[in-house]
């Protein structure tokens, strides 16, 4: 992959900045999505959609009494072969939810209840399948999952990309590059699954945005991008990495806004840790 992406570079005319480029790469695991019966997915195994495979006596994830539709448990054992610096758990589960019927942007400090993720290190055998608490909970229906190891560069409007320096040619250049990328990525499926890595970004930067509202202003409106505070904030944009990337899924009836995408961000720190309490969810759409 990292000799594709350096022919990429080459032929959009980015030859001279390649190195400062490749610098900013970072290893993503790719998930690609095959819709089964859910009956053929082992308990415990990793899948986006159906139904949470939760250990023994822990109740559907309601958030101040709002249950979160099921959005995708990882098992680790799946991904540590591709998790190329280690960042995630090698063993255990972790679990997505979402709030699929109002579906937070997370540009507001107040979206915070509109997700949950939580991570699972005991015994599989202690695992059932669940059923939602409320019939009015969104199911989607289960897919299995494969995983492959890419590399991604950093999307436009990133803080990566402003510490190059390019100039408003560059620029162009290297929006077009991106679109080469993503159709370089879109080889193998439309849909752009990853953990890890750099976002495939639809609008903005998003770690400025998870570091900014995680810090009490509102990112709905410009202010919040031109208040002092933002200016002090921003030093620990670049702590925060991607967890989890999910496209809108036809196959799937998972549609998010007008074709978008749901990323879930996370510390580092936290991430090392082992500690999901204080995950971020953005949604973006074209």
């Amino acid at each position: 992959m990292k000799n594709k992406l350096f022919k990429i570079i080459k032929d959009n005319g980015l030859i001279h900045i390649s190195r400062k480029l490749m610098e900013e790469a970072k290893e993503s695991i790719r998930v690609y999505t095959y819709a089964v019966d859910e009956k053929e997915i082992q308990l415990g195994a990793s899948k986006i959609g159906g139904l949470p495979d939760l250990p023994k006596g822990m109740q559907w994830i309601n958030t101040e009494g709002v249950p979160l539709s099921f959005i995708a448990q990882i098992n680790m054992q799946d991904t540590r072969d591709y998790d190329y610096h280690k960042l995630l758990p090698g063993a255990g589960i972790i679990y997505f939810f979402y709030d699929c019927d109002d579906q937070p942007w997370g540009f507001d400090p107040a979206d915070r209840d509109g997700w949950k993720v939580f991570y699972y290190d005991g015994d599989s055998s202690e695992l059932v399948r669940s059923e939602p608490s409320s019939n009015e909970v969104v199911v989607f229906d289960a897919c299995s999952l494969e995983f492959s190891r890419e590399i991604t560069l950093p999307p436009v409007d990133s803080g990566y990309l402003y510490k190059l320096g390019l100039n408003s040619l560059e620029g162009n250049i290297y929006d077009n590059l991106m679109d080469d990328i993503e159709e370089l990525y879109k080889e193998r499926d439309d849909r752009i699954n990853r953990m890890l890595g750099h976002p495939d970004a639809l609008q903005g930067d998003m770690q400025l945005e998870c570091q900014i509202v995680t810090n009490g202003l509102y990112c709905g409106k410009v202010d919040a991008y031109s208040s002092p505070r933002r200016f002090e904030l921003e030093k620990g944009a670049e702590d925060w990495i991607l967890l989890f990337q999910l496209d809108s899924d036809e196959n799937l009836q998972m549609m998010w806004g007008d074709d978008g995408r749901i990323y879930y961000w996370i510390k580092k720190q936290d991430l090392l840790t082992r500690n999901f309490d204080n995950i971020w969810l953005v949604l973006q759409c074209g």
